[in-house]
């Protein structure tokens, strides 16, 4: 009779997990790669806006107050001393 429970038990878990990976193959990899489309069109824009404003609008980059800028924000949220 435990058998019988176990097995139907077993089998049922089975079901469950088989319907999640349906859904998880069926919306999760679609999502996934918009994000990651869309990540990827993100870089090609700031890529291309920095090759606009330092090669042809001839902008020089200011390292030292990127570096100021830069070590404000950390110890502002408190990840350098």
């Amino acid at each position: 009779m435990y058998d019988y429970v176990e097995f139907c038990t077993w089998f049922i878990v089975f079901i469950i997990l088989f319907i999640c990976t349906h859904y998880q193959f069926k919306w999760c990899i679609p999502v996934s790669l918009w994000v990651l489309k869309f990540i990827y069109t993100c870089w090609l824009v700031v890529l291309l806006k920095i090759y606009v404003m330092y090669r042809v609008n001839q902008q020089s980059i200011n390292w030292d107050e990127i570096y100021i800028t830069v070590k404000e924000s950390l110890q502002k949220f408190n990840y350098t001393q």
